[in-house]
């Protein structure tokens, strides 16, 4: 959804919501997965998560996604009804993978976004 919203505020579209927004995600920067996987090799044998920890409604998403580009318009959809395989709220806890590798995300949600806009500005 991010850089959709990006490339949608770059050609000044509107990004178009499902719903009221308030739905709820934990939201991983590519580059922390690649170092997940690194940091995976030396992991014990095991099923491990990678997440942030952190949860972010769409329209918190939306509000910082506005810090790089401010005119950033939405248009919200009515969802026809509730569907149970996508729940209000995805939130993931990479303790166990964190405790066997060390390894944390490095990027934030914003600093995730401004770097996203940068690449994406350029190939505009």
């Amino acid at each position: 959804i991010i850089p959709r919203a990006i490339l949608r505020g770059l050609k000044e579209e509107a990004l178009q919501i499902y719903g009221k927004g308030e739905q709820r995600r934990d939201y991983l920067y590519i580059p922390d997965v690649v170092s997940a996987i690194w940091a995976s090799r030396n992991a014990p044998k095991g099923v491990y998560n990678i997440a942030t920890g952190v949860s972010y409604s769409l329209n918190e998403v939306v509000q910082a996604v506005r810090k790089v580009l401010p005119n950033l318009k939405t248009e919200y959809i009515p969802q026809p009804k509730f569907r149970p395989e996508d729940p209000k709220e995805w939130l993931g806890d990479s303790s166990k993978f964190q405790q066997a590798t060390g390894w944390k995300p490095r990027h934030t949600l914003n600093s995730g976004i401004a770097d996203i806009f940068s690449i994406l500005k350029k190939k505009k």
